[in-house]
């Protein structure tokens, strides 16, 4: 039988094992950034000869090759999220609504690439977020009516 003594010594080193063990991994763990580095991207996509908000794809990159997904700002809005990995081919988008996004980033530049069906032109950009004042506004041209 174990002693009350016994039992809070065990508990001590089963706790030490586990803060050492979360300690070793945490150099290894995706954006953990005890400085909080970042930048929110806030954006619309338009039709460039309409002037509206239109819903499209929206793809985010950042420069060590993560994907990133975007969030409706809206509460009327959408935002579906795409994450399919197949080996050697990856997609990786949002599908978003008529309405305002916003995505979390980290510090650095971003490829942004919107697509919009076959009628429009994909745009492609690439970006530093922490650099931007305001809302980004991606203009999406239409080349043909179908």
């Amino acid at each position: 039988m174990n002693h009350p003594q016994n039992q809070g010594v065990d508990l001590m080193k089963r706790w030490n094992s586990v803060v050492i063990f979360t300690l070793t991994l945490l150099p290894f763990l995706p954006h953990a950034h005890a400085s909080g580095e970042g930048a929110s991207l806030k954006g619309r996509i338009v039709d460039k000869g309409a002037g509206v908000v239109i819903p499209a794809r929206l793809y985010l990159q950042d420069s060590t090759g993560t994907w990133h997904f975007a969030e409706s700002a809206d509460s009327n809005g959408s935002a579906v999220r795409y994450k399919v990995d197949r080996g050697g081919s990856v997609e990786s988008h949002t599908t978003l609504s008529a309405h305002p996004f916003i995505a979390s980033l980290p510090s650095g530049t971003c490829e942004i690439t919107v697509e919009r069906g076959k009628e429009y032109r994909t745009l492609k950009r690439t970006i530093d977020p922490s650099s931007l004042d305001g809302e980004l506004t991606l203009e999406l041209e239409r080349w043909v009516d179908m």
